[in-house]
């Protein structure tokens, strides 16, 4: 994608305080506060970052497939619950040497079994925006929001 990408903070009444413009191919890095959201916006692409623990995220754009999902970072997911409505998908794919299981977190934050991937193996799933899924190898859990475009997940 050769579109900029902006980097927005999501402020207290949900205004969008603009930080920062990045070309194709640039990096920056936001120090930032636990529970400030911040959104990025190439084209049509949007990624959105909640962050509930001291970490690092990272937000990849239009890759040439289709764009990357990062872990949102929450150390729990208690309250995540799908809440949207509008169409998207995420494809799965487990670059991992184990099995991933693969949970999509529905209305009341109970979390659903949708599939269990085998090493290598990819899967499509159809879903809507502000719907969390939950990815789980072995202890490691990672959690994803959908975003307004096909998106993939590499699980590693």
């Amino acid at each position: 994608m050769e579109a900029d990408a902006n980097v927005n903070w999501i402020g207290f009444n949900g205004e969008r305080k603009p930080y920062k413009t990045l070309g194709p191919g640039e990096s920056y890095r936001q120090k930032t506060f636990v529970t400030h959201p911040w959104e990025v916006v190439a084209g049509d692409d949007v990624i959105h970052f909640l962050p509930t623990v001291k970490a690092e995220y990272t937000a990849v754009i239009g890759t040439a497939d289709k764009p990357k999902l990062t872990p949102l970072g929450y150390s729990e997911s208690k309250s995540l619950h799908s809440k949207g409505n509008k169409a998207t998908s995420i494809t799965f794919f487990n670059a991992n040497d184990s099995e991933a299981n693969v949970f999509w977190i529905d209305t009341q934050g109970k979390h659903q079994l949708y599939k269990t991937l085998k090493s290598k193996e990819e899967y499509d799933q159809d879903t809507f925006l502000d719907h969390p899924w939950e990815v789980v190898v072995g202890e490691s859990v990672a959690y994803y929001m959908p975003i307004d475009s096909d998106a993939k997940v590499f699980i590693e």
